[in-house]
C-alpha cells in the first residue's frame, strides 16, 4: 500500500478551473477578441534548387509584410491594421486579430541571399530562396 500526501487546496483549485472553463464563454465578444493571437502558418519544402516558404498571411497587403535572411536566418514580420470604429455601430462579434506578427526560423540549407525572390498573391506569401552553389546535389558518374 502507498502513502498519497493530501493536498487540501487540490480538489478547490480544480473546481475553480472547471468553473472558470465554463463561465469563460460568457465573456463580453470585444474582451475575448483582444485574447485572440494571430498566428501565420508556414510551409517549408526544398528542391534541388531552392528552398520555397509559403506563409498564409489572410487579410494583408504587400506593403504590410517584411521579409529579411541574414545568414541562414529568414524573418517574415507583418502588421495588420485595425479597423477604424465608426460610429453608431454597436459590434456583437468581434473575432479577428490585428496587431503585428512575426516568425524566424533557420533555413536547413546555405542561401544565396541577394538573389531571394518574394511574391503575394491572394493572402499567401512565397519565398524562393535559390541554394547556394555548394548545397545544390550534382550527379556524379560512376565509371
Amino acid at each position: 500500500m502507498t502513502l498519497v500526501r493530501w493536498e487540501p487546496f487540490g480538489e478547490i483549485n480544480a473546481l475553480r478551473k472547471e468553473m472558470n472553463d465554463f463561465f469563460g464563454g460568457l465573456e463580453p465578444a470585444r474582451s475575448r477578441a483582444a485574447s485572440l493571437p494571430m498566428r501565420m502558418a508556414l510551409d517549408v519544402a526544398e528542391t534541388d534548387e531552392e528552398i520555397i516558404v509559403k506563409a498564409e498571411l489572410p487579410g494583408l497587403v504587400d506593403k504590410d509584410i517584411d521579409v529579411t535572411v541574414e545568414g541562414d536566418i529568414l524573418t517574415i514580420q507583418a502588421e495588420k491594421q485595425a479597423e477604424a470604429n465608426e460610429e453608431g455601430k454597436r459590434y456583437h462579434l468581434v473575432e479577428r486579430s490585428y496587431g503585428k506578427i512575426g516568425r524566424s526560423f533557420r533555413l536547413p540549407t546555405d542561401v544565396e541571399a541577394g538573389k531571394t525572390k518574394a511574391t503575394f498573391k491572394d493572402g499567401i506569401l512565397t519565398v524562393a530562396l535559390p541554394k547556394s552553389e555548394s548545397e545544390k546535389a550534382r550527379k556524379i558518374s560512376v565509371n
